[in-house]
């Protein structure tokens, strides 16, 4: 495991900026980095896999803890504490036939000053992920955007299908233990 903290970056990816394809960060902490465009923690701008990585406390303009393209997919990861433009947590963009993914993530707990608080999702699927306690003017937990999906998500925002409203439970929210307490609706 690695930590990435406390970086800069004047355009993408404060913390780690993957352009090769395939690319893999695995069992990482990303705290604490900038970027003036898009990823303040990471961002993918090819094909790539995050996973089991704890992303928090990093900004930029569009994905404060990341900015995720095509054929990238966030795995297995909590994202909290992030702050951008647009998906203060997560920014994901992809294509038709290469959309983005985020699965099995908790992303809580971040800020965007325009949209999107927690995801800001275009061409994404989003896949049993927890998208709760984010803030932004609009959308507060999450965007949208054509092409995207949602199936098995813990959100506020009614999405319809397989996904619900009802608050994750976590055994100590305001302490950071995101696990999810005995008697959540999230569990199964």
């Amino acid at each position: 495991a690695c930590i990435v903290e406390s970086n800069t970056a004047s355009d993408a990816g404060g913390g780690i900026y993957m352009n090769g394809h395939q690319g893999q960060v695995l069992n990482c902490t990303i705290r604490g980095n900038v970027a003036s465009n898009g990823g303040g923690g990471l961002n993918s701008a090819k094909a790539g896999t995050v996973s089991n990585c704890w992303i928090s406390g990093n900004r930029a303009m569009n994905g404060g803890g990341g900015m995720l393209s095509s054929n990238c997919m966030l795995i297995n990861s909590v994202v909290v504490g992030n702050e951008a433009s647009h998906g203060g947590g997560i920014s994901s963009a992809g294509a038709d036939a290469a959309k983005a993914a985020v699965v099995n993530c908790t992303v809580v707990g971040n800020t965007a000053t325009n949209q999107g608080g927690g995801t800001y999702a275009i061409q994404a699927l989003v896949v049993n992920t927890i998208v709760y306690f984010n803030a932004a003017p609009i959308d507060s937990d999450l965007f949208s955007g054509a092409g995207s999906s949602f199936s098995n998500c813990c959100t506020p925002q009614t999405l319809g299908g397989a996904n619900f409203t009802n608050a994750p439970a976590f055994v100590d929210f305001a302490g950071g233990d995101y696990h999810l307490a005995t008697a959540s609706f999230c569990i199964d």
